[in-house]
């Protein structure tokens, strides 16, 4: 529910908003990445955080026009990717939750979305599939959706007329190259694939992590400086797992501030989604990033996180999870003595001692170990 005319007067903006009911968002015509974006929640507020959203939408995207929307305070960003070529076929290759997100931005996606009843995927799916055929699209794009956790309905939220940074997780659960797809049919090609085949194919599941150069411990505050060390995991691929890493960067560049921070998207693939997760954890320690500010242990943070594993999340995630900024999570007695134990072994073997190396800790209860 919201408002989509082209009346931008201010005040006539101001009534179609008390008309939704408050708290409502206003979002730039134009916009994306976060940015033109105003939640209101009282109308004594609306005018200066129109005029705000205006200005930042002008000096962003030129276009200074804004919808009005109702604010679900608890969803689930959920996707889907569709195709459509110019022999009147369509169809979507499957949803993608993109709840994890800081400043409106994601960070981790996965597909398909955990907890979705197959009534709502279906619904979905047929949703996206219409407003695709509804402007006679052809290529690939995005169709997303907010899912209101609390009533389970789910409302189209915008079409982004591309691939997305999180197409990978479609393609390791398809099968599918999904650049290939975008090349055959602009050449003129039909869809390599009917609706039911890809239902056929569809398989496992897949997680994408967003690797910045960014400071977790200060707001996601963007890092800049020179990747003095990157080492990525090992990529493979078989039937039953896949880790794969899309990077932009080689060791030795420069991140500077005047691009986006991302440094690379990890994307891991198991038979389940507690497959995945382990193995995304598992590439995450296996990350090294040395130089500048990162966000490697926030992300393997959240893929230790018991409602995170639960599927049983929203886009309020972080702030729910730590009120106060995240500030890292402590390690148990057992992690702590393991990773004192690997840090004595490293010193002991550079140190080029020979023999047994002997470590005493204190135990939980102050004991020696």
């Amino acid at each position: 529910p919201g408002y989509h005319g082209k009346d931008q007067d201010p005040e006539l903006l101001r009534h179609e908003a008390n008309a939704i009911g408050y708290p409502v968002l206003i979002k730039a015509v134009s916009g994306g990445g976060g940015k033109g974006m105003r939640l209101v929640w009282r109308d004594e507020d609306f005018l200066e955080s129109l005029e705000s959203c205006k200005r930042e939408a002008l000096k962003s995207f030129a276009d200074d026009s804004v919808i009005l929307e109702r604010f679900v305070q608890a969803p689930r960003h959920v996707e889907l990717q569709v195709f459509a070529d110019s022999h009147g076929n369509a169809v979507h290759l499957f949803e993608r939750d993109c709840s994890m997100q800081r400043r409106h931005q994601k960070i981790l996606e996965e597909a398909p979305a955990p907890h979705l009843s197959d009534a709502t995927r279906d619904a979905m799916g047929d949703a996206a599939v219409a407003a695709a055929r509804a402007v006679g699209y052809r290529g690939a794009g995005t169709v997303e959706f907010l899912y209101d956790t609390e009533t389970g309905e789910f409302f189209f939220c915008e079409m982004n007329t591309r691939l997305q940074v999180e197409h990978p997780v479609s393609e390791m659960i398809t099968g599918q190259d999904l650049v290939e797809w975008q090349l055959r049919v602009a050449a003129g090609e039909p869809l390599p694939m009917t609706q039911d085949e890809l239902r056929e194919a569809r398989r496992g599941h897949a997680v994408e992590a967003r690797v910045y150069a960014e400071n977790p411990l200060k707001d996601f505050l963007p890092a800049t400086g020179v990747l003095d060390v990157l080492q990525e995991p090992r990529q493979y691929r078989t039937d039953e797992a896949a880790v794969r890493v899309d990077s932009g960067v080689r060791q030795g560049d420069e991140v500077t501030m005047h691009y986006d921070p991302m440094i690379a998207k990890l994307v891991t693939y198991g038979d389940t989604r507690g497959q995945a997760l382990d193995r995304m954890e598992d590439s995450l320690d296996r990350y090294v990033v040395k130089g500048l500010g990162h966000n490697l242990a926030f992300l393997r943070d959240v893929c230790r996180n018991a409602t995170f594993r639960s599927g049983k999340y929203s886009t309020k995630f972080i702030e729910q999870e730590w009120p106060e900024g995240f500030h890292g999570v402590e390690l148990e007695p057992a992690e702590e003595h393991r990773l004192a134990l690997a840090v004595a072994a490293v010193h002991h073997a550079r140190a080029g001692v020979t023999g047994e190396c002997v470590v005493v800790l204190g135990g939980p209860k102050g004991e020696d170990v």
